[in-house]
């Protein structure tokens, strides 16, 4: 209690004081003039303006002097009143006083033992301030097109390609749509693990946007897209200089126009729609070679194009694919090899470093 007392009397020349009134007591034997006596507020502000959020708020201050005995009561406009705890050096607190919304005037009004006509007052105006609910925190949701490719561009000769991909979290998302530049629209089918499908897009010969919207669940406001531009060619077929088989050197290999997804996601299954061009239009095989846990499926969608289905048949960091696309005219096959990065819950945070190891 001495350490407060000190530290208040250090500060008391500094604090600003809103409304004090001083009374005299009367002339005392032995004493040659009258004692200066005041109450001042201290606690939780000795400002005359105070702000809080808390429903309720406890007053605390000093009468002076110290050693002159004397009670301390409080009123506030809210309606709340009564007396404070006065301690043995004059030091005083409030219980909890009740706020209303808005400006509060809290009076403090400290009396002589002695004297009940000797009294100083001190006011405080509270103002407490209504704050509203914070917003529900608002998640986002991805949507990405996986098939017939991941990546942002794809030339074909096919006249329709299908699309599809995945939606995460799959749980938080009301629908898929899409949309072409060639006027195409309509729903996609989400499956409960997050793969969405749209059946065959017709193309026109030339560019070619798609464009996917998944909306979420609860919050119509949050949605999320991914674009795909296709773009459809047309090759002709230039007469051969020779005739001889084996064929010729005019004759080029096949080439793989599309790129895989490097993750294979929370999902069970990795797909990947395999696409390939030959300019002399013959009739492509596909042969594909896996290296790690997995088992593999390899589905005919049309001549160059192949739906790769493969399945985990337990937990792996990394699954390697090679898929080797041939004419049957060349001795070498046209290669794509390409290593698949298996997320599992429990590996989650190490992606990165996989993903870094796996470009080595």
């Amino acid at each position: 209690m001495n350490t407060f007392g000190t530290t208040l009397s250090a500060s008391a020349a500094a604090l600003l004081i809103l409304t004090a009134t001083t009374f005299a007591g009367p002339d005392r034997p032995g004493m040659g003039t009258n004692t200066t006596f005041e109450v001042r507020i201290l606690q939780p502000t000795s400002a005359p303006y105070f702000k809080t959020l808390a429903p309720a708020i406890t007053l605390g201050g000093v009468v002076m002097p110290s050693r002159m005995p004397a009670t301390v009561a409080y009123a506030s406009s809210s309606g709340a009143s009564g007396d404070c705890e006065v301690l043995s050096n004059n030091v005083w607190r409030t219980p909890p006083i009740e706020l209303n919304e808005g400006s509060n005037l809290i009076t403090v009004t400290a009396a002589k033992v002695d004297d009940a006509d000797a009294t100083a007052t001190d006011n405080i105006i509270v103002f407490l301030a209504t704050q509203p609910p914070p917003p529900p925190p608002r998640t986002n949701i991805c949507v990405q097109i996986t098939v017939p490719t991941s990546a942002p561009f794809l030339m074909t000769r096919l006249e329709a390609v299908p699309l599809g991909g995945y939606v995460m979290p799959p749980w938080s998302v009301a629908s898929v749509t899409f949309e072409t530049s060639t006027g195409q629209s309509g729903p996609c089918t989400v499956f409960s693990n997050g793969m969405w499908r749209a059946g065959e897009i017709a193309l026109d010969l030339g560019t070619n946007v798609i464009a996917v919207k998944a909306v979420k669940l609860d919050d119509q406001a949050v949605t999320a897209g991914d674009t795909l531009t296709v773009v459809r060619v047309t090759f002709t077929n230039d007469p051969p200089v020779c005739t001889n088989r084996p064929p010729c050197l005019t004759n080029r290999p096949p080439v793989i126009v599309s790129r895989p997804c490097l993750f294979w996601g929370t999902n069970d299954v990795y797909e990947y729609h395999l696409i390939a061009i030959d300019r002399e239009n013959d009739p492509l095989t596909l042969e594909l070679d896996t290296r790690g846990p997995v088992v593999a499926t390899i589905t005919p969608v049309a001549n160059g194009s192949w739906m790769i289905s493969a399945m985990l048949t337990n937990t792996a960091r990394v699954v390697r694919f090679r898929a080797k696309v041939s004419d049957g005219l060349h001795l070498r096959p046209t290669v794509q090899h390409w290593p698949v990065i298996a997320i599992v819950p429990q590996r989650t945070n190490r992606i990165e470093r996989l993903y870094r190891r796996t470009l080595r």
